[in-house]
């Protein structure tokens, strides 16, 4: 009886053990930021003493899951992809319910030329969230620059369907519509994000893919010769190499460090130089 009873007790035991997300934690690799500036290496330093008395403290899951997206954070703003990996990972398992988390990681990933495992990750973040148009926008643009028109599309009228605002989702959607050959709809979506009165530099390359279009339709010409690999020269770092080269100049990736999906009280990117 008392055997039954203790056996019982180890595997309640054990199934505690398995869904403690803690359990599944892996250490942070602390980087070697010897080759830094000074004012660089001393914010990595100081965001790892930060992190390392939060965990320190005996915080709750939520709490210690923030402490580890913070740090990745910190990680990712200069490129450090393996200890950022691992925070971000960390983060999600102590905040599944948290889409910042996948979603960042998707960037690093993306930013790391690590294409299926950013897609994975978006995918991750959009299973939490299906209406997250920041998540579709960074998906579809994978999409686009691995020549997969028909996903792309679809994330980025899921995209605009819930904002209407996003220009850069139209932007991106005349860019699959001109690499599509249909002209007049790329025609049509440059014209409605210029509409949307984008800044004065992004504005010049949408008019300048706007021109393309307007040219290749008065020419009936075929969209292949308006087509300029170079388009996305200097807007695709950390994309595979393997850019439709027929695709019209798409909106450029979001930054390095982009802006985390929005939510009550997200985490502040750190300021720190860049090297």
């Amino acid at each position: 009886m008392k055997v039954a009873r203790f056996a019982a007790i180890g595997a309640a035991l054990i199934i505690v053990a398995c869904a403690d997300p803690r359990s599944e934690l892996k250490p942070v690799p602390t980087p070697d930021v010897s080759a830094f500036e000074p004012s660089v290496r001393n914010a990595i330093t100081n965001a790892r003493a930060t992190f390392d008395r939060v965990a320190a403290s005996k915080p709750d899951n939520s709490t210690l899951g923030a402490a580890y997206g913070e740090l990745a954070m910190t990680y990712h703003a200069q490129d450090l992809v393996a200890p950022a990996e691992v925070a971000y990972a960390n983060a999600h398992k102590l905040a599944p319910k948290d889409k910042r988390w996948p979603y960042l990681l998707g960037h690093l990933y993306n930013d790391a030329s690590r294409v299926p495992e950013a897609i994975s990750s978006f995918e991750t973040a959009l299973s939490i969230d299906g209406r997250d148009a920041a998540t579709l926008q960074a998906l579809s643009q994978i999409y686009l620059q691995q020549g997969e028109l028909d996903k792309a599309l679809a994330d980025l009228d899921e995209a605009i369907r819930i904002d209407a605002s996003n220009l850069f989702a139209f932007w991106n959607r005349g860019a699959v519509y001109g690499a599509r050959g249909d002209l007049e709809r790329a025609r049509e979506d440059f014209s409605e994000a210029l509409a949307l009165n984008p800044d004065t530099t992004t504005k010049a390359k949408i008019e300048e893919a706007l021109a393309a279009i307007n040219s290749s339709v008065a020419k009936n010409s075929d969209p292949s010769v308006i087509s300029d690999p170079s388009a996305f020269s200097g807007q695709t770092e950390g994309l595979s190499a393997a850019a439709p080269i027929d695709a019209m100049q798409a909106a450029p990736p979001v930054a390095v460090m982009p802006a985390a999906p929005s939510l009550a009280s997200p985490p502040t990117p750190p300021q720190i130089p860049v090297r």
